[in-house]
C-alpha cells in the first residue's frame, strides 16, 4: 500500500514564486477492535497495520504472548483490523471512551512499571558498534529520504545488525510495529538494542521495559521521567548520538 502521496507545493523565494511536485507522508486512521469492543483509533501510515496493532496490544498489556491471539481480520480497504484474544483484561475499564491519536496512545500509568521486576541484563554492546550501528539507522528509511516526514525504529543485535526496521508518523507507533513484528515472527529481544530517531519519553520507555529490551538509543534526547524508570528498570539510555559523539543517560555498565 501506498505511504506517500504527490501533492503540488508553491515554493517562494525572494527572487520568485514556483510550483512543483512533491511527496508527502500518508496519513490514515487505523482503528482496533478487540473481542467486538472498539479500542483505540491510531492515525498512521499504512504499512505494517497487523505489527501495529499486536504491538499496541502488547504494550498496553492486553496481549502478552502470540499464542493468545485466536485470530486478527486486517481490512486494509476501510483501515480496521478486528482481533479476537483470550485475555481476562478488563477493557471497558481500560478504556471508557473512543480514543484517537496522531503521535500513537498510550494508557499510561506509573503503576506499570511499579510492578515491573528490574532487569537483571548481563548484555555488552560496544561504542563503535552503537556509532555504526546508528549511521547504517540514519540511511536506512527510503521513506524519509521521499517526505522528511516520518519516525523509524529498528531492533537490531549486539554486532550492529538491523533485523527488525519500521517506518510511521508516530514514534510510538514506530516502535510498537517492531515489538508486533517480533512477537509474531517469534525474533527474542531481551538481547537486542532498540534504536528510534524520536524523542525517549516515559510512554516509550514502557514498551521497551515491558518486553525486557536492555538498550535503547536514538538521535535524540530522553525525558527527566524517562531517566528516572530507567534507572529504576536497570534499563540503558543512550541519546545525542552524532558521528562520535554519545550522551548515557542510564545504564552505562553496558557500554564498553
Amino acid at each position: 500500500m501506498e505511504e506517500v502521496e504527490e501533492v503540488m507545493v508553491v515554493y517562494i523565494t525572494p527572487e520568485e514564486k514556483t510550483i512543483k511536485k512533491e511527496h508527502i507522508i500518508r496519513e490514515i486512521p487505523f482503528t482496533i477492535v478487540v473481542n467486538g469492543k472498539e479500542l483505540a483509533t491510531l492515525q498512521c501510515t499504512p504499512s505494517g497495520l497487523q505489527y501495529l496493532a499486536v504491538g499496541f496490544l502488547l504494550s498496553e498489556g492486553v496481549l502478552t504472548q502470540k499464542e493468545e491471539i485466536k485470530q486478527a481480520i486486517l481490512d486494509e480497504k476501510d483501515f480496521h483490523i478486528r482481533i479476537y484474544i483470550q485475555a481476562s483484561v478488563d477493557m471497558q475499564a481500560l478504556v471508557p471512551r473512543r480514543l484517537i491519536a496522531s503521535a500513537g496512545v498510550s494508557f499510561y500509568q506509573r503503576k506499570n512499571e511499579e510492578a515491573m521486576p528490574r532487569l537483571d541484563s548481563q548484555l555488552l554492546v560496544s561504542r563503535d558498534k552503537i556509532f555504526r550501528l546508528m549511521q547504517q539507522f540514519q540511511t536506512k528509511s527510503s521513506l524519509y529520504r521521499q517526505t522528511c516526514g516520518n519516525h523509524s525504529c529498528a531492533l537490531c543485535n549486539t554486532d550492529g545488525v538491523i533485523m527488525v526496521f519500521a517506518d510511521d508518523i508516530g514514534r510510538h507507533n514506530a516502535v510498537d510495529k517492531v515489538i508486533g513484528e517480533c512477537l509474531l515472527k517469534g525474533i527474542p529481544v531481551e538481547d537486542k538494542i532498540l534504536a528510534t530517531s524520536g524523542r525517549i519519553s516515559a510512554e516509550i520507555l514502557n514498551k521497551i521495559a515491558k518486553r525486557k529490551i536492555p538498550v535503547v538509543v536514538s538521535f535524540g534526547a530522553p525525558t527527566s521521567l524517562a531517566v528516572s524508570l530507567a534507572k529504576d528498570l536497570g534499563l540503558t539510555i543512550i541519546g545525542f548520538v552524532h558521528k562520535q559523539y554519545m550522551a548515557i543517560f542510564a545504564g552505562d555498565q553496558r557500554v564498553i
